[in-house]
Formats: structure tokens, sequence, C-alpha cells
């Protein structure tokens, strides 16, 4: 029964933390990570990578903003992106790629799915 109220308590804890950062305050959870005590080495050594991931990313943790802006702030979108955009060239029947090859067919396919295919046209007249 003691592990579950503990479980609870965390849960709690982890909630308040996830919609403070949902509102900007990346600042707060670090101040909250700073303050937490462990018992064991493991613990205290996740506790540290934890802060040094929040302070590396910090300028990159304004869900509240972007969402505001109207963008995307999960992985999801761009892991659907990669399937339709990426993996449905590059595993087409008998192909092989070298690394080269995949980093210009995937360039060549972003710019042509976002509407940017003008750029290799400049680019190739440019050329020729």
């Amino acid at each position: 029964m003691k592990n579950s109220s503990i479980i609870k308590d965390v849960s709690v804890i982890l909630l308040s933390e996830c919609e403070k950062l949902m509102e900007d305050k990346v600042y707060h959870v670090m101040e909250t990570i700073k303050k937490l005590r462990f018992k064991t080495e493991e613990a205290s050594e996740l506790k540290d990578k934890t802060l040094q991931y929040f302070k590396e990313h910090e300028d990159r943790m304004c869900y509240k903003t972007y969402k505001d802006k109207g963008m995307l702030i999960g992985s999801g979108p761009i892991e659907a992106a990669h399937r339709s955009v990426i993996q449905s060239r590059l595993k087409l029947s008998g192909q092989l790629w070298s690394i080269r090859g995949v980093n210009a067919i995937a360039n060549l396919r972003c710019l042509n799915k976002s509407q940017a295919w003008h750029f290799v046209e400049k680019f190739v007249n440019a050329a020729a």
C-alpha cells in the first residue's frame, strides 16, 4: 500500500510539471527537479542527466508559444512525414542506396512535398 501511495504522489507531481511545460515554464520545472532528493546514486545521476537535458534544450521547450503559433509539438507528425515522404520512395522494390544517394533523394522529396520545387528548378537553371 505504501508504494501505491508514493506512485500516486509522484504521478501528481509529474502531471503538474507537464502542465508547467505546456505553459512555457521550463525554468520552474528545472527548479522542481533540482529540489528532488534521492536515496540511490543511480537516481541522482538520472536527475543530473535530466537537468542537463533541460538546460541544453530549454530554448526548444516553448510548447505554449509553438502551439499558439499553430506549430506541432510532437514527434508523431515528423514520423508520419518520414514514412510518407522518405520511406515510400526509398523502400521501393529492388532499390539499393548509398548514403549520398539517400541524402540527395531525401532532400529532393522534402522540397517537392513542401511545395518548394521552384528552388530546385532555379538551381538547375543556374547550373545549365
